[in-house]
């Protein structure tokens, strides 16, 4: 009894005695007498006998609370480790030996779930590298469309990008987060499971991952900040500051955080089985098609009938630095899903990373031909191009071989033809935010159904060693299916939800201003001390045309 209790220490995913236990467990699997005394005072207190499913039942609750709670991965360990022996039926008791033999194979088992609970330091650097270059995508976004708006709203462009890190990142600080990734209330995570960051623990990893919870609920955060920021280019020059504050915050709650608790917080579209690697639905759709319905809330510019040349670029050196760091932090964006719960470990973020490369350069030079044998000449556009192709491979940038990369660069395309279908149908989508990046994540969304390796690759085990992710998505008609189902559901609910945002802000405050120099009048500064227009080249592509 006395052996049995010195062992009565916590198992969960929290507990700070983890390596306690894990030595313990260690030194038990490794002195056969430790492990038969313990064994003999248990099995005395079972009444000399206890029945096959009574161990099986107790292997399941000492594998869940070491966090090993997925059924399969618990069935392919029982196989592998020493099973108990098959000369009984079920409901006998167990002989001594099986006994003996079934607490090895429990204690195998929880050795392995503690060892898979400790942290990496490569990979928590890693994942501290990939956060960072995600920060870099919010500059890279002010500087992607401030050199495409008119010279009187590059600071009021720029801030609206920049205040995005303090408002999502103190909704995430305090609720966010819970909202996203805690335990599901079926549309939502609970708000009280991780309010204030509270409950991750900065010594551990949590399951099925090697790097500090924390670390996890940070780098998410930076999905969060970049999210609405990437709307502000659909409604530039047409937003109060005050409102636009309100707003984000909102959108966060009711759009963002539902969608991202569905995919990737264990909610329902996980659960049927929709998979999304770093952002193509719960990023890029939302945030596309919330920028297509504050179209219809805000409307045109005004300057649009009377100044056509006021539209125009003001600076398009900054469209091609900010899409340099664009590009550069999207492999963080990418190859840092590979390691906060998309599966793939490093070699996972290696395929990711040389995918992105792929999709982006494909998508670049081909919409650079179309683009000049459209106009006649070559222009920037090619890097709204460029970032099309980086939103159309974010949600299988691990799940697909290189050749699919290739394939979603040239299907970004379609964005293209998307970006002259708006100007037909009159819509002042300013800087191309739905055509390139709504669409861009919408047509990844759906691919991966068909780019993703074969269905051998999805039983892990036996999986080929060509495959890309083995055990997770696998390409299939149902896949396909469920794929274009959850595209759709969230891009209609992106787009009605932000409507009925909008419209209801609308109606306590004014969205739009009745003026075009934003600069002065919200932010009493200006970007120049002399107009910038002659900056403007008249050979500019008419998709540069803001």
């Amino acid at each position: 009894m006395g052996a049995a209790a010195s062992y009565d220490v916590p198992l969960d995913a929290t507990s700070p005695r983890r390596l306690l236990v894990q030595r313990k467990v260690s030194k038990l699997l490794s002195d056969p007498a430790a492990l038969e005394a313990l064994c003999g005072s248990l099995f005395e207190r079972c009444g000399g006998g206890v029945s096959r499913e009574q161990l099986r039942q107790l292997t399941r609750e000492v594998v869940s609370s070491a966090a090993m709670e997925d059924e399969k991965a618990l069935s392919e360990l029982l196989e592998m480790l020493e099973p108990a022996p098959n000369n009984f039926q079920d409901g006998q008791a167990l002989s001594w030996d099986a006994f003996l033999c079934y607490a090895r194979c429990v204690l195998r088992l929880l050795h392995a779930a503690l060892q898979a609970m400790a942290i990496d330091l490569m990979s928590t650097t890693f994942m501290m590298v990939c956060m960072a270059l995600v920060q870099l995508m919010t500059p890279g976004l002010a500087f992607f469309y401030a050199g495409l708006v008119k010279d009187t709203s590059v600071l009021s462009m720029m801030m609206k990008s920049f205040v995005s890190m303090g408002v999502a990142g103190m909704i995430w600080f305090f609720f966010g987060f819970s909202l996203c990734f805690g335990d599901s209330l079926t549309v939502i995570g609970n708000p009280g499971t991780f309010a204030g960051l509270r409950n991750l623990n900065m010594h551990e990893a949590l399951p099925g991952q090697t790097i500090p919870g924390l670390l996890f609920a940070g780098f998410q955060g930076m999905y969060a900040v970049v999210t609405p920021a990437l709307m502000t280019g659909a409604f530039a020059d047409r937003f109060h500051f005050k409102p636009y504050l309100i707003f984000i915050a909102l959108w966060l709650v009711v759009v963002y955080a539902p969608c991202c608790h569905w995919v990737w917080g264990g909610g329902w579209l996980a659960q049927w089985g929709v998979w999304d690697f770093a952002g193509g639905i719960v990023v890029q759709i939302t945030a596309g098609f919330s920028a297509l319905a504050s179209l219809i809330v805000v409307g045109k510019r005004q300057i649009a009938e009377d100044d056509k040349d006021g539209n125009k670029p003001h600076k398009v050196p900054f469209l091609p630095l900010g899409t340099a760091l664009l590009w550069l932090a999207w492999f963080g964006f990418t190859a840092g899903s590979a390691l906060a719960g998309a599966a793939g470990g490093a070699g996972g973020a290696a395929v990711a990373a040389v995918n992105t490369e792929i999709a982006a350069a494909v998508a670049l030079f081909l919409w650079l031909i179309v683009d000049w044998v459209h106009h006649g000449r070559p222009g920037l556009g090619l890097c709204i191009g460029s970032i099309a192709g980086l939103a159309a491979v974010t949600p299988c940038a691990g799940f697909i071989q290189p050749w699919g990369a290739f394939v979603l660069g040239v299907a970004a395309l379609i964005c293209y033809a998307c970006c002259e279908l708006k100007k037909k149908f009159g819509f002042d989508n300013a800087l191309d935010v739905w055509a390139a990046l709504g669409m861009g994540g919408f047509i990844g969304s759906v691919l991966l159904g068909v780019l993703a390796d074969p269905e051998e690759c999805g039983d892990a085990p036996s999986a080929p060693s060509s495959c890309v992710n083995p055990g997770t998505v696998t390409a299939s008609w149902e896949q396909l299916g469920k794929q274009l189902a959850a595209a759709l559901l969230c891009a209609t609910y992106s787009f009605l939800t932000t409507l009925l945002l909008l419209k209801a802000l609308n109606l306590v405050m004014f969205l739009t201003p009745d003026h075009d120099n934003l600069d002065v009048e919200e932010h009493g500064e200006t970007a120049y001390d002399t107009p910038a227009k002659q900056h403007i080249q008249s050979h500019s592509s008419d998709h540069m045309k803001v």
